[in-house]
């Protein structure tokens, strides 16, 4: 048995919330990271609307790849959607395992008091 009455398999407190804000760092990192490649498709958009009103490109190529613009950035939005979900989830559920942690302290100490 380790310190604390916990068996060595088990992880400790710290780790455990260490991970927890590791995952939700790496959810917000990718949120930020896909939040900057939406923006990159939103100038590449605007370039691409540009290169059509100068008559750079054809009507049939411009609405080809304004359509797959349009098309990844909505997968991106939907991916950000996602991963901010994931962050509240994690949040929230981390803020749940704190109050349950809390009570079960306060409940130790009371039936250790009361024996």
């Amino acid at each position: 048995m380790a310190r604390g009455g916990r068996t060595a398999d088990q992880p400790s407190e710290t780790g455990e919330r260490r991970c927890g804000l590791n995952q939700v760092d790496e959810s917000f990192k990718n949120a930020e990271t896909l939040k900057s490649q939406r923006v990159k498709l939103q100038q590449a958009l605007e370039r691409l609307i540009d290169d059509f009103t100068e008559g750079l490109i054809e009507k049939d190529q411009f609405t080809a790849r304004m359509d797959r613009t349009k098309r990844r950035i909505a997968e991106l939005e939907a991916k950000i959607r996602e991963d901010a979900g994931d962050v509240d989830r994690r949040e929230n559920l981390r803020l749940v395992t704190n109050r349950l942690r809390d009570a079960a302290a306060a409940i130790g100490t009371e039936l250790a008091s009361a024996t």
